[in-house]
Parts: C-alpha cells; structure tokens; sequence
C-alpha cells in the first residue's frame, strides 16, 4: 500500500517492511482503517489477530482462545480517530518493540509477536490482563516449551532497554525488615522489588518532583483513612480505557496527599505487580509556564516531557491543578499543552494522575471532550472526624 511513515521513526519501520512485508501492511492497513495518523502497537496487535494464521493467533488457539473474538474486543478497545494521513507516524512504543525484536537478529511475525508480549506496558498488554490471558503462556507456546521452561528466556529479553536494545541492569535493593503498612515519615525504606533502570528522562527530572523517590527517603507518609480513595485510584490505573484518575475535590482537602500515600506504596512494595516499580512524577506546571520567555520554549519542554514519559514505561505523570493546561490562569502556551497531552494519552502512550476542583473541572475539562474521556473521576471528600 501507498502509505509512509514519518520520518524521524524511518529506519525501524523500514526494516520491519522488508523482513516482514505483510505484517507491516497489514499493521498500516489497521491504521487506515481506524482513521489514525500513526501506527502504533495497537494497530500491530489487531493484525496478528485479524491473521488466522499469525503466530499469536495460533499461540491463543493452543491455550484455548479465538483471536477473532478477541480482535473484536480489542477493536472496541482502541476505538477510532478521525484524522487518517497518508504519512504514518511510529509511536514511541512500537518502535521499543520493534528495537527489542531487531536485537534478536532477523526480524520474524513470531519475534515480533514476542517482543509486543515481552513489552508489557502498552494498551494490548493491560487488554490482555483484563482479559486474563495468560502472557508466560504465550511465550511457552510461541517457544514450542512447557510453561515455565521460557522464564529464563524471557527475563532476559524483557531485561533488555526497548529504547536502545541493549542489556539493562536492574537496581536490586537490598533485604530489608517487613515495614508496618501504617508506618510515617521519617523512616527510609528499601524498595522491595528490582527496579529497572529505563529509558532517561533528563527534561522531566528537571521539571518534576519523583514522589516514590521521596518516599524511599522517607519524605512521604501514607494518608490515613484515604483507603477507599487510594483503592480506587489503583483500579483506575489498572483499566484498559480511562486509565487515568483525575482527583476531583475542594481545595485544601488532601489530594495531592492522597497521590503522595500511592508513592509511599509502591516505595513499600505494596501495590498491584502493574504498578510496582513505578515513578509517580509530578509535573511542576506553574515553573514549567512562568519560566519561557517564549511560547516555543514552553511546547518544547511539554513534547519532550511527552516524548520522554512515552518511552519510559515506569513513569506516571501527576498534574496538580490539571485545569491550567486548558488554559486557566492566563499562562501564554497553556492550550497548547493540552493538544500535546491529548494524542499521547489517547494512545495509552502515557499515565497520568490528574487533581483539581470540581469547578474547574465542569470549566475547563468536561468542556474538552477529547480530555475529558481519557480521565476517570475520583471523588476526594472532606475527611469526617472520625477518620
């Protein structure tokens, strides 16, 4: 087919089409179909399962599951634009998958397939958790082994940096005592799980606050009797669509504390497996637009924030006073940030944590429908006297 892709992602996209021509068309003819201007892991996934005879839709069939049911589901799932180009741009995170397949050597549909497994963070792989498909399952069958004989295989793979497909080290923290769930501030505590070390996030590090960093320093402590607010911001995380909390509540409740209490969990280990080792960021948005000069500089540092949260998968965004990105408060560029926000979360390319009022909720985000529907509201309350 006719269709291109963009330029900055040419070299991968280009080996992908001459090792594997007809997985490539038919990922760009999902795109087209979907009326996309990208082509992402979404549009890979739908057409290995729109290909019976793909080596995921063989996979899913030793295990008992039809790829076509599960094309449907998933179609629904990722849902359709309306701004289809005949330049394709790769997103950030089927490139990943296409460097982590590119370093086993020869590109195949079935290394492909692995390494879309192996990733583990894209909007395919929270499809198939809720699904609760099995992924080790996958990877044994598509291995031809018994499950649990490809464990070591891939831990290695998934070891590896998507970004540069290379060997990744793993921070191993050191044995540490059982920490009380109700322990405060004060304490450092030593995270219970190997933390990858991933992609680099230079901008983002300088312009946001790492709240799973200040809790291992024990400059965090866990908000008491927020346990159902906490419960479900995890399950909002956890979603396949409107996987992002937005913390609705009057000023001076506590929902940055709330957000705060998350960190200091996963610090602890006590969280979810989808959400250990992640870096809870918050994203200093009044430094962010009161320091350019230029509106240029501004948009620069929001796509590169963008760019670099897309590619590190442990990292989800938090944005107090979300509103000001639709442009609250007169900051010259603050519209802009939302267009740049919109299509990476849109793409489940990003996680965020957002927080504002009720008020400049109803103001700014119900009346971008676009934002709106990537946000799943969470109502913080006044805490009673009892709590």
């Amino acid at each position: 087919m006719s269709t291109e892709v963009g330029a900055g992602e040419k070299p991968m996209l280009a080996r992908f089409k001459s090792e594997c021509p007809a997985l490539y068309s038919s990922a760009l003819a999902e795109a087209k179909r979907l009326q996309n201007a990208y082509v992402g892991v979404e549009h890979l996934a739908l057409a290995s399962l729109g290909d019976a005879a793909s080596p995921l839709a063989a996979a899913l069939k030793q295990i008992g599951l039809d790829a076509a049911t599960l094309k449907r589901a998933f179609d629904k799932e990722v849902g359709s634009g309306n701004s289809y180009s005949a330049t394709a741009d790769a997103t950030p995170r089927i490139t990943a998958v296409l460097a982590l397949a590119a370093s086993e050597g020869k590109m195949t549909d079935r290394v492909i397939v692995r390494s879309l497994l192996l990733e583990g963070e894209s909007l395919f792989a929270r499809f198939l958790a809720a699904q609760g498909v099995a992924t080790q399952k996958l990877l044994d069958v598509l291995d031809g082994t018994e499950p649990g004989e490809a464990s070591a295989d891939a831990t290695r793979l998934a070891g590896r940096s998507p970004a540069t497909a290379s060997p990744t080290p793993t921070a191993q923290a050191p044995p540490s005592p059982p920490s009380s769930p109700s322990a405060g501030a004060g304490a450092k505590i030593q995270p219970k799980t190997a933390i990858p070390v991933t992609f680099p996030t230079p901008t983002l590090d300088q312009w946001g606050r790492d709240l799973r960093n200040l809790a291992e320093q024990g400059r965090l402590a866990d908000a008491i009797g927020r346990e159902r607010e906490i419960e479900q911001m995890i399950t909002v995380l956890a979603r396949t669509q409107k996987s992002n909390p937005i913390l609705l509540g009057e000023a001076g409740v506590g929902k940055t504390a709330i957000v705060e209490a998350l960190a200091w969990r996963v610090a602890q280990g006590v969280v979810p497996p989808i959400l250990r080792g992640k870096r809870i960021v918050e994203l200093q948005m009044g430094a962010l637009m009161s320091g350019p000069s230029l509106r240029g500089q501004f948009e620069e540092r929001i796509s590169q924030i963008v760019r670099e949260a897309s590619q590190a998968p442990d990292v989800i965004l938090f944005i107090d006073e979300i509103h000001t990105i639709v442009g609250a408060g007169g900051g010259g560029g603050a519209l802009d940030a939302a267009q740049i926000l919109k299509p990476a979360l849109a793409r489940g390319e990003i996680d965020c944590i957002g927080a504002t009022t009720q008020d400049e909720y109803d103001r700014f985000i119900r009346k971008d429908a676009a934002l709106e529907r990537r946000f799943s509201p969470v109502q913080i309350a006044e805490l009673s006297e009892e709590a």
